[in-house]
């Protein structure tokens, strides 16, 4: 968290660490290319001479986007100014141009023409202006294996009701396909990511399949569960017709005490003068008031001295706790929803499954990252080139993107103010582009309650743990110690964001921290003095996190009320453990320029439990929280972060089976 200046053993600051995050976008980038969709291959064959089309990807719901590549393949120049591209025979748009370099052109289907479920023939022809004006195209230059796209049907989940009791239940209904078009015949549903029971038949007339629970399923603690279903053969189940919804399940109300009738109290006699001969009163009131007073007691006296009657109308019901629903107040963005909260009851199958996750997760990243350590620190001056050859060429685009502070301090200028304006810039910016984690960020009232709450709760998360770090340097060893602003917060956000909405990574990357510490005097530390100013900022930062995510209980049931106040105190205490688990969960990691190596440095075995605590909640209580053993893996969360760490260790062994088996300087200049 914090960096040394002078001739002093140091570290770079957290202000490289975007560094890191670039790299997991990068990987996740290739991800999604590889794996995570279906692409074509990106050009012919080689040794091809026949004009050649390509779609990617080769299929998609009715209103998905998808681009088809023509190449013609010439003996010398390119002949041919415009590629005409058609749908099933029939003319798409105006005919694109003819790039003359590669001789390609390319048309962006911004949806199939058609929604016909199936495979459609897209195919395109080259042609070019003649001599008298006309455009003239070729047959022989339309490919002879025309690309096929296949219209996927777009599928559909609604339940009834969406809140209720767990013993009353609920009917899903799912849709797998458009009309009576429907290529599959069963349907597997799910609670949590668990199977629901066996599959369901299709209905052939309308595609539909209905499972009509008597209760919900367990686990069924109060609060909002995740609802699936796909389709399937009897291969398997198809991921691409996933649909969701979310159930509610209310807490039981508390009974409405009875009350008890109560003794009726005798009244104690009292003594009473004798009264006069007269007529005994009457208990009807009497119309006038009698000729002469008696001491009798009148119809008043009986009134004031009778014995209170319990009433028979029941007495008013104790209203019931709302249920604590992360959606059920309308100003609560929707990337709040896919959060879960303390009350929903501890699966110890998923428990036991985000243990297994993260002792993997500390071990091939504790191994990997000692080679990649020990191999950039011998070829760092090697390293370091290839990155200056990267920025200054191909990612020449970061350095325009990334606000310096020396741009900042140019915008708000110097002094106290500036300072000020510095922070809020960054934090304003980060908090617009994080805001559009949420798929329903915009011109709303929710939206607003997710940028105050972002900027409120990255500035928390900074000054808490960037803080606590300067002051522990300057009061524990003398240090002088400062917190300095980076812009590369922006890169981040703006990585982050595009990765996560790329791959549904759910609730996203925020990587919170948006400044770092800086020790800058120079000052000699022990291994032991630098770990702690890593760990004891750390386990506060990790404790605050914990604590906002036990407050989101009672905090939803202050929300469910559907006011704006509460709705922006449960989506601050969100952003505070999302950031803080995510942060740590990042900085932990044990790469030289992170703050995990200095922890690992002192000591392995503190850095195991620390990075092996942080990622088990990481799992626990962000993005894994309903789904256990192979069920987990079906999740598009733990399949992106299991498919980066493979990517980091097939990275790492080929930087080191790179330096280890070249040719030295002597065998190459042999």
């Amino acid at each position: 968290m914090r960096a040394l200046s002078g001739q002093a053993r140091g570290r770079t600051s957290r202000a490289i660490h975007p560094v890191l995050v670039l790299l997991i976008a990068v990987a996740l980038g290739s991800i999604v290319a590889t794996g995570f969709s279906s692409v074509a291959r990106a050009d012919p064959p080689p040794g091809s001479y026949d004009p050649w089309l390509e779609v990617a990807p080769t299929h998609g719901r009715a209103a998905a986007p998808f681009t088809a590549k023509y190449w013609f393949i010439p003996d010398g120049s390119c002949y041919y100014e415009t590629v005409q591209f058609m749908w099933d025979g029939k003319n798409v748009g105006s005919p694109a141009t003819m790039d003359q370099t590669s001789c390609t052109a390319s048309h962006r289907f911004s949806k199939p023409p058609t929604t016909a479920l199936g495979t459609h023939v897209v195919s395109a022809i080259a042609c070019y202006v003649n001599s008298g004006g006309v455009p003239q195209c070729d047959s022989w230059t339309v490919p002879p294996a025309p690309a096929k796209y296949a219209v996927d049907p777009t599928p559909s989940l609604q339940l009834t009701p969406t809140k209720a009791l767990a013993a009353d239940g609920f009917k899903a209904t799912y849709r797998s396909g458009n009309g009576a078009q429907c290529p599959y015949r069963l349907a597997q549903f799910y609670w949590d990511g668990k199977a629901i029971g066996s599959q369901v038949k299709v209905n052939p007339k309308d595609c539909s399949s209905i499972l009509d629970l008597s209760d919900a399923p367990a686990p069924s603690g109060a609060g909002s569960h995740t609802v699936s279903a796909r389709a399937c053969t009897s291969s398997g189940c198809a991921t691409s017709t996933k649909a969701q919804a979310r159930f509610t399940v209310q807490p039981k109300p508390t009974p409405t005490p009875t009350p008890r009738p109560t003794a009726t109290p005798t009244p104690s006699p009292s003594p009473t003068p004798s009264p006069s001969p007269s007529p005994s009163p009457s208990l009807e009131p009497s119309p006038s008031p009698s000729e002469s007073p008696t001491a009798a007691p009148t119809q008043e006296v009986l009134g004031e001295t009778s014995p209170p009657q319990v009433p028979d109308s029941p007495a008013p019901a104790i209203p019931t706790t709302p249920s604590p629903s992360p959606s059920g107040n309308p100003f609560v963005p929707a990337l709040v929803s896919d959060i879960g909260g303390p009350g929903g009851g501890i699966d110890p199958a998923v428990v036991t499954t985000n243990l297994l996750l993260t002792l993997l997760l500390v071990f091939l990243f504790g191994l990997t990252a000692e080679i990649f350590n020990s191999t950039t620190d011998a070829n760092r001056d090697e390293i370091h080139g290839w990155w200056t050859r990267l920025l200054a060429g191909p990612f020449g685009f970061a350095s325009r993107l990334n606000f310096t502070g020396s741009g900042l301090s140019r915008l708000t200028g110097s002094g106290r103010l500036g300072s000020i304006l510095r922070v809020l810039t960054i934090l304003g910016l980060s908090g617009l582009i994080y805001g559009f984690l949420s798929p329903d960020f915009g011109l709303n009232p929710q939206s607003l309650v997710l940028f105050i709450s972002l900027v409120v709760g990255l500035g928390f998360i900074t000054y808490y743990a960037e803080g606590s770090s300067s002051r522990l340097a300057r009061r524990r060893f003398r240090a002088d110690a400062s917190i300095r602003l980076y812009g590369t917060a922006i890169v981040v956000a703006i990585v982050a964001v595009i990765v996560s909405r790329s791959i549904s990574f759910s609730p996203g990357l925020v990587y919170g921290f948006i400044a770092s510490a800086v020790i800058v005097a120079p000052v000699a530390l022990a291994k032991r003095e630098d770990a702690t100013l890593v760990l004891i900022p750390a386990f506060g930062l990790l404790v605050v996190s914990v604590l906002a995510y036990l407050l989101l209980g009672p905090v939803r049931v202050l929300a469910a009320g559907g006011e704006p106040l509460p709705a922006l105190l449960e989506t601050i205490l969100a952003m505070v453990m999302i950031g803080g688990l995510e942060g740590l969960f990042v900085t932990m990691i044990p790469l030289r320029f992170l703050d995990g190596a200095t922890v690992m440095g002192w000591s392995r075995i503190a850095w195991a439990l620390t990075f092996g605590t942080v990622t088990f909640l990481w799992w626990q209580l962000l993005f894994n929280q309903n789904a256990a053993y192979a069920a987990a893996f079906e999740q598009t969360n733990v399949q992106v972060v299991l498919a980066t760490l493979g990517v980091f260790m097939l990275t790492t062994g080929g930087l080191w089976s790179y330096f280890r088996f070249r040719p030295s300087p002597a065998e190459a200049e042999a």
